[in-house]
């Protein structure tokens, strides 16, 4: 039986009594993997344009600031869509 791995491979090494298996590997976990979509990578880009902008609200200390701000955040823009 072949590994079918090269050096630049990562492998998972799993000890059980006598009994030692090396799985081939990716460093992304399969759960993991979303994350690493060019579509997320291009929001978390996104998103780190307007942090650096200052798009951003908070922190806030309870959930009822959050709504609050929302709420607020809601009622201006219906004002400035009827100018």
């Amino acid at each position: 039986m072949s590994l079918r791995a090269w050096t630049w491979h990562y492998l998972d090494v799993h000890v059980r009594g006598l009994a030692i298996t090396m799985v081939p590997t990716k460093l992304i976990p399969k759960d993991q993997a979303w994350f690493h979509t060019p579509e997320w990578q291009r929001k978390e880009r996104e998103a780190d344009q307007a942090i650096e902008r200052g798009e951003v609200s908070g922190p806030f200390s309870a959930a009822a600031a959050v709504l609050d701000h929302l709420r607020k955040r809601r009622r201006l823009g219906k004002r400035q869509s009827r100018s």
